[in-house]
């Protein structure tokens, strides 16, 4: 988180942590929905190379994509069911589900900074 906060507040100038809380978040959940990025084999790298947008997407026992993925799960369970859906709707409820997944990542990241993980 501090080194994600650091890059954005040294790329931007942002510096309340409210701000940064909210570019971050936009920067985890646009790297979670590009669909290239969500390849293994793309991960990985970011990873290794301690890309901090990478860790909070993807990083073991942190990433917001767990998160992501039981919001895109539940979505599709109270809209379809079991049913198999297709894959325009697919896109549109993880969209949705990332959209409302990035306000709440936003709090989180902004509490976390306000807190001294600055």
């Amino acid at each position: 988180m501090r080194e994600a906060a650091d890059a954005i507040r040294a790329s931007t100038g942002l510096s309340s942590a409210r701000a940064l809380g909210r570019e971050i978040a936009e920067r985890v959940t646009a790297t979670m929905l590009d669909d290239a990025q969500n390849d293994p084999a793309a991960i990985l790298p970011g990873l290794t190379r301690r890309d901090p947008i990478a860790m909070l997407a993807f990083g073991q026992g942190i990433g917001a994509v767990d998160d992501l993925a039981a919001s895109y799960r539940d979505r599709m369970l109270a809209n379809f069911g079991v049913g198999i859906v297709v894959e325009f709707q697919q896109r549109l409820l993880r969209r949705d589900a990332a959209q409302d997944l990035r306000a709440t990542l936003a709090e989180r990241y902004a509490r976390h900074l306000r807190n001294g993980f600055q």
